[in-house]
Parts: structure tokens; sequence; C-alpha cells
């Protein structure tokens, strides 16, 4: 079974509003979830093929890469409580896929196929 767990700090910034993402611990499941340009911008949370394929560190040749925490500030409040809101459940939902492709797409199975 995959879980993390996410720390989620909500502020009021110079900027706004400013909500920062923190996986603390993750069982079954990398915890560097959130994607970054090689510019060091966050992008997005992973999909679960970028969890298999992007590196954890910038890497010049690949032009993404995943870190554990991330941060976005807005201007808007309503913007930043529905980011908040989004990245929980976006995280749900790449926690039960990935558990889905590691545990029921992943391995070996044998068919006998006959006449």
């Amino acid at each position: 079974m995959a879980s993390l767990t996410l720390r989620q700090t909500r502020e009021v910034s110079a900027g706004g509003y400013k909500v920062t993402n923190a996986v603390i611990s993750a069982t079954g499941i990398p915890e560097e979830v959130f994607v970054f340009s090689l510019a060091g911008v966050y992008s997005h949370i992973a999909s679960v093929r970028e969890l298999e394929t992007l590196p954890v560190t910038a890497d010049p040749r690949v032009p993404w890469y995943r870190q554990a925490s991330c941060y976005y500030e807005f201007s808007v409040l309503d913007d930043a409580v529905d980011y908040a809101a989004n990245t929980k459940s976006s995280l749900g939902t790449l926690v039960i896929e990935y558990a889905t492709a590691e545990t029921a797409f992943v391995g070996t199975e044998d068919t006998v196929i006959s006449s």
C-alpha cells in the first residue's frame, strides 16, 4: 500500500499568499513528487511515468527533475485556497494510481495458450 504524508504550510507573504508543500514521509512511492524545470521553477505534480523516469536532481540532459517540496505564491486568496485543496486531491490521486501501477500492472504472468 502506497502512502505519503504531506506537510502543507499556508501563510501571508510579502507577495500575497504562500502555500508550501513538503512530503515528509512516503511508503511505497517516491517522496519527490513535485516537478521543476531546469531553471528551478516549480511546474506540476509528477505523473506515475514521471515518478519512474525523471531524476531527483537537475540534469542538463533532462528538461525536468523532481523534488520533495515546493512553494507557490498567489496574489488572490481564493486562488491560494483552491491550489492548496487541489494539491491534496491531486496527490491522493497520484498515490492511488502509483499503487495500482506497481501492484496491478507490474509483474510476471504465465498464460497457457492452446488450441
